[in-house]
């Protein structure tokens, strides 16, 4: 929690049809996109994010990747008081839409670091209304937008589906919640400029928290007919043919070695890169 990570990364090409904002991917991994052209994708997070590694599926899928997370952070600031401009992401963002213009921009930011959605105030001046807790969540995707087609349209807004509110936090459960509501909303009401991607079918059981799930067919080694999968990381409490999605830290991050965070590819991040690039690769197809 409270670092920062920068990571760049290079890549190569799928064509998978856009059919609806939330294509169901299939039992694979993403190959490239085949557009001939290197797509630049810039990730904003916190520190669920830099565990997801998402260079590893963009140098697969043909994307050039630049990744920004703060442990704890959120729009207009994070855990700590004061807030600091390390955690105030808002005006960077506006700033990569408008200068650097990204083909896609993805949005990875859980509902605890928010506040309770509470982005009100200065500079922000979005008001929080408990009759509509989600304003200020729709506010800020509305005005990234909006920069968006004021650079001229290039960027294409990606927000992922917060994960199951951790066992140690169930009152995450309700911000979450309004949160990913308020991002389906927006990506209803711009499609041309936000799609919001599910993740929570693979990283669940119906919907509940779990820190174990199956092995999936695009699972590392995975083998048959004896599941087993993740050899190179699989501890003695992780269950037969399944993996570990969930750390046992207080914040539930997606180290599989169960101690929070940690520089290794993981199980649950092999899903949550899945579920984006395979929308990516399908935006990228309707493009050309």
């Amino acid at each position: 929690m409270g670092r920062r990570i920068v990571t760049t990364a290079l890549a190569v090409a799928i064509v998978v049809g856009l059919a609806g904002c939330e294509p169901a991917p299939p039992e694979a991994l993403p190959g490239p996109h085949g557009s001939g052209r290197t797509p630049l994708v810039y990730v904003y997070g916190d520190s669920l994010t830099p565990v997801v590694d998402y260079r590893e599926q963009a140098a697969m899928s043909g994307y050039e990747l630049v990744s920004e997370a703060t442990g704890g952070s959120w729009m207009c600031g994070g855990y700590q008081i004061p807030q600091s401009d390390e955690t105030r992401w808002w005006p960077r963002i506006m700033e990569t839409i408008a200068e650097v213009r990204p083909d896609y921009l993805i949005l990875e930011y859980q509902a605890w670091a928010n506040y309770q959605l509470r982005c009100g105030g200065p500079p922000e001046e979005i008001p929080y209304s408990t009759s509509d807790p989600g304003h200020g969540w729709r506010a800020y995707l509305e005005m990234f937008a909006e920069a968006a087609v004021a650079a001229g349209g290039h960027t294409h807004i990606i927000v992922v589906e917060t994960p199951s509110a951790p066992a140690s936090k169930p009152d995450w459960t309700g911000p979450m919640a309004i949160m990913d509501q308020a991002s389906r909303t927006m990506a209803a009401r711009l499609p041309q400029q936000i799609t919001f991607v599910p993740i929570r079918q693979d990283l669940t059981r119906n919907g509940a928290y779990t820190a174990f799930a199956p092995c999936k067919p695009y699972d590392q080694g995975i083998t048959a007919p004896k599941v087993t999968c993740w050899e190179q990381n699989r501890a003695a409490d992780w269950p037969v043919g399944q993996v570990r999605l969930r750390a046992g830290d207080n914040i539930h991050h997606w180290c599989p070695t169960g101690g929070g965070m940690c520089a290794v590819s993981t199980p649950a991040g092999l899903r949550i890169r899945r579920a984006v690039f395979t929308v990516l690769n399908a935006l990228e197809g309707s493009r050309t």
